[in-house]
């Protein structure tokens, strides 16, 4: 599942309107893009390619019960 689709997942559990579905989505999105540009600013003493992204993806990870909820609807 790449991780649009996973956000797309997420927020449809989490919201109990259409509305709010896409304002999640737009909510997780910023996190995410925002989790991103941080750890690019980030110096590291070994940068691999893609160490950004996957250090910024380990911190907006969803929890264990949210990834259930989407593995129910799934």
């Amino acid at each position: 599942m790449s991780v649009d689709n996973a956000i797309r997942a997420l927020s449809y559990s989490e919201a109990p309107t259409l509305g709010a579905a896409i304002a999640l989505i737009a909510k997780h999105r910023m996190e995410l893009d925002a989790a991103l540009r941080v750890e690019q600013l980030r110096e590291s003493p070994v940068a691999g390619e893609g160490a950004a992204e996957q250090r910024a993806l380990a911190k907006v990870t969803a929890t264990a019960e949210a990834m259930r909820i989407v593995d129910k609807t799934a």
